[in-house]
């Protein structure tokens, strides 16, 4: 590790990204666990300085090599009360306009990794906490994890290999295959695009589905969401086209009867598991 952090201060990025593939996540996770310090360029992350603070070099060659733990850590600096959720989103949001091109992908994605484990790990202690008592910075962490996979949705270029189903479904991560995975009802595969004849026709036109999809309908379905998510998820919908915008739009309803009337039209293979689940849901 100190071998990194002095190729990083003579600015020789390149080897310090070399030498960091080398060393083991459990290794990295417990040294910057203990000394989480390394990943701010100043102390002012501390919560009762006024200082403006800023990931440092390392957490960026983090964020290019190992976006995952680098999520990790900062979700268990939170967990452990180290830092606030308020100030790991500033500090990303202030980073993410100076990041272009593949820094810019890279440095979103580990936002969304981020997002999505600390979300698990808060849900795992207050699963039953209800949306309206979220605090102000949970509510926006939600708004943001939902723009950031509509904004995925829209992406023509692909720079990582599990943004699309069949490589994300290979991968071996620690944290969950995606959030509220559980909630995600079954009903949603008889319709596009994971239909069975849906896929087929992808297949023929050497295209696939984006893991997003799947992500936002399971976090649609949880029962989780800030009022305006929805409507946001609505909005953009009206406005972008994508594989399977039914199977979304229909989750943004409270009530039953228009999703049921747009089945009934358009995939009635699906109706009987769709009002099994609300039946389901009312008796709960």
């Amino acid at each position: 590790m100190a071998l990194v952090l002095l190729y990083i201060q003579a600015e020789r990025i390149e080897q310090a990204e070399k030498y960091l593939e080398s060393v083991s996540d459990r290794f990295l996770r417990n040294i910057l666990l203990e000394y989480w310090q390394l990943l701010f360029d100043t102390t002012a992350i501390m919560k009762k300085s006024r200082a403006i603070p800023t990931f440092s070099e390392l957490s960026g060659t983090l964020v290019r090599k190992k976006p995952i733990l680098f999520a990790e850590i900062l979700a268990r600096l939170i967990a452990e009360s180290v830092l606030s959720l308020q100030q790991v989103l500033q500090v990303f949001l202030d980073y993410l306009p100076s990041r272009l091109g593949r820094d810019g992908h890279d440095a979103s994605e580990s936002l969304q990794y981020f997002l999505e484990i600390h979300f698990y790990i808060f849900f795992e202690k207050n699963l039953e906490l209800d949306a309206s008592c979220y605090d102000v910075a949970t509510t926006e962490a939600f708004k943001i994890l939902i723009r950031s996979y509509l904004s995925k949705l829209t992406q023509k270029k692909v720079y990582c290999k599990d943004a699309r189903i069949p490589g994300y479904q290979d991968q071996k991560m620690e944290t969950p295959k995606f959030l509220f995975a559980n909630y995600r009802p079954h009903y949603l595969d008889e319709m596009p695009p994971f239909a069975k004849e849906y896929q087929q026709t992808l297949a023929q036109m050497d295209r696939s589905v984006r893991v997003e999809i799947i992500k936002l309908q399971a976090l649609l379905t949880s029962g989780k969401l800030p009022i305006g998510c929805t409507h946001e998820v609505n909005n953009f919908l009206d406005s972008e086209e994508i594989d399977g915008s039914l199977s979304i739009r229909i989750l943004c309803f409270e009530e039953t009867y228009i999703p049921t009337k747009l089945l009934v039209a358009a995939y009635p293979q699906a109706v009987l598991q769709y009002a099994k689940r609300n039946s389901q849901q009312s008796c709960t």
